[in-house]
């Protein structure tokens, strides 16, 4: 599937996948984390679909002097399909005149969430 990141304008018809990534960083001051799930919300009216990858979400900590068991540092979605249609892109904001996914980690009580545009995180096809 996709592994070329896109830059540039995206046209109609046009095939990107969207990926999104967990990571951590406990020298910042975050807390490890693990379970739950990742979803990403594709342009236009799909609504969230689930990308957790095959086996879950491990526990995130790049620390392995805090963490037992040992953690990993970083974690890749499953990728999702887009096909392109200009009726989906933004008209306002950071994405003004692209697409915009969004991706979602939710794992209760902790809700998390990032923006993808299309130049930003996104690999293509």
């Amino acid at each position: 599937m996709g592994e070329t990141p896109i830059t540039g304008a995206k046209i109609d018809g046009e095939t990107i996948y969207y990926q999104a990534s967990l990571f951590i960083s406990t020298a910042t001051g975050q807390c490890a984390y693990e379970g739950g799930t990742l979803c990403i919300d594709r342009p236009g009216a799909s609504g969230c679909v689930d990308v957790t990858p095959v086996g879950g979400i491990p526990l995130l900590c790049d620390n392995d002097a805090v963490c037992n068991p040992d953690g990993v540092a970083a974690l890749d979605s499953l990728q999702i399909a887009y096909v392109v249609t200009h009726n989906d892109f933004d008209t306002r904001g950071l994405c003004n005149q692209q697409v915009r996914a969004v991706a979602q980690y939710l794992r209760r009580p902790q809700f998390l969430w990032t923006r993808i545009c299309g130049e930003f995180g996104v690999q293509g096809g």
